[in-house]
């Protein structure tokens, strides 16, 4: 009775866009067998399909209690994927800073991925770009990669601390490159910050605290340094430079003069706070300038023309020249016999002190 004999198949659950995954689980193939008269003999046992792509999975021959054979049913093309794909993160550089942070020595980190798949039906698209992680603290950089059949996996690098930003430094007091008179009372002016203030707020360290006042106890060039450096490691120096200067006043030269006399040169140095400057080697050199033969309007105070070193450290003073203190002045008399040289005319005389200073003073015509 081989017509009464039959066979069916099924398969369950149903694949999603022809595929089954870890979603939907392993698919199982049941066959039914019906015989209505001898009965049926050996009917398949469900199958539960393993991962593999266009799979095909058949009852083989089934017989009745007659002999009977039905022909083998089959489900064709079964694809089965259940595992994800896999997705690895790793960072480049590998170690920030000691202090945790990806600062401008460390440099800002790239998180770059690596995908494969595993399951047999490939990756859906290509595995995500590489990601230069920007500013900030206790960052995450996540990305997800899937397969054909939907699997999913993703991969998350957390607690990436980055700040490649220096800190700035702003000084009010002293000025660049400003000039102040010995022992003045001058208070100082910093401050510090961060204009990506990732990591937190910089130190900021001067030489006095800021608001108290800064060195101004020896003539001569100063330098007043700031220094901030933020929680990642940044660091950035900032350096004024300042030069402290005595008050100068200077006793106006007799004009004119007779060649070959002594002209006098007085001056008196003080500092910021009165205090008489007695010391003789603050003065370095002092020159005559010749300008040249007296003009019709008279002389005039100039550094052009031809000089001629009156007296410099160590050497002292040249010809009868002489160089004293008779308090609370300096006074330098000036053999002018050292100018028959370029003879008659306008002078200027000119004043080099330790506090790098050059003064002039009023011309003078030797006549």
């Amino acid at each position: 009775m081989e017509a009464s004999f039959r066979k069916l198949s099924s398969i369950s659950p149903a694949a999603v866009k022809g595929w089954y995954n870890k979603s939907t689980g392993a698919p199982a193939v049941t066959f039914i067998c019906t015989d209505a008269g001898s009965g049926v003999a050996n009917c398949p046992a469900p199958v539960v399909v393993g991962e593999g792509v266009n799979q095909t999975i058949s009852s083989g021959v089934v017989y009745d209690q007659a002999g009977n054979a039905a022909v083998p049913v089959s489900i064709t093309g079964i694809n089965v994927d259940l595992t994800p794909p896999t997705i690895t993160a790793a960072i480049s550089p590998v170690n920030p800073a000691p202090t945790g942070w990806y600062n401008i020595a460390a440099g800002p980190p790239t998180v770059s991925f690596s995908c494969s798949d595993s399951g047999g039906s490939g990756l859906a698209g290509p595995c995500p770009a590489a990601v230069l992680v920007g500013q900030g603290g206790n960052q995450s950089v996540s990305r997800s990669v899937s397969d054909v059949a939907g699997n999913t996996n993703t991969a998350t690098l957390s607690g990436i601390n980055v700040d490649t930003v220096a800190p700035s430094i702003l000084i009010t007091a002293p000025a660049i490159n400003g000039t102040y008179v010995l022992k003045a009372s001058v208070a100082s002016g910093y401050s510090c910050a961060d204009s990506a203030p990732s990591s937190g707020a910089p130190s900021c360290i001067g030489p006095v605290p800021s608001g108290s006042n800064f060195d101004t106890s020896t003539v001569g060039p100063h330098a007043f340094t700031v220094t901030a450096t933020d929680p990642a490691g940044n660091t950035t120096v900032l350096r004024y430079n300042y030069t402290l200067v005595y008050t100068f006043t200077l006793t106006p030269l007799k004009s004119p003069a007779q060649l070959g006399s002594a002209v006098p040169i007085i001056w008196e140095l003080t500092d910021a706070q009165v205090g008489v400057i007695r010391t003789l080697s603050t003065l370095v050199k002092l020159e005559s300038v010749f300008n040249g033969a007296t003009p019709a309007g008279g002389c005039v105070t100039s550094l052009a023309g031809t000089y001629q070193t009156l007296f410099s450290q160590p050497n002292g003073a040249t010809g009868n020249s002489s160089f004293r203190f008779i308090g609370p002045t300096f006074q330098f008399n000036w053999d002018t016999t050292t100018a028959t040289v370029t003879g008659t005319g306008c002078y200027t005389i000119k004043i080099s002190l330790d506090d790098t200073t050059a003064k002039m003073t009023n011309p003078v015509q030797l006549k």
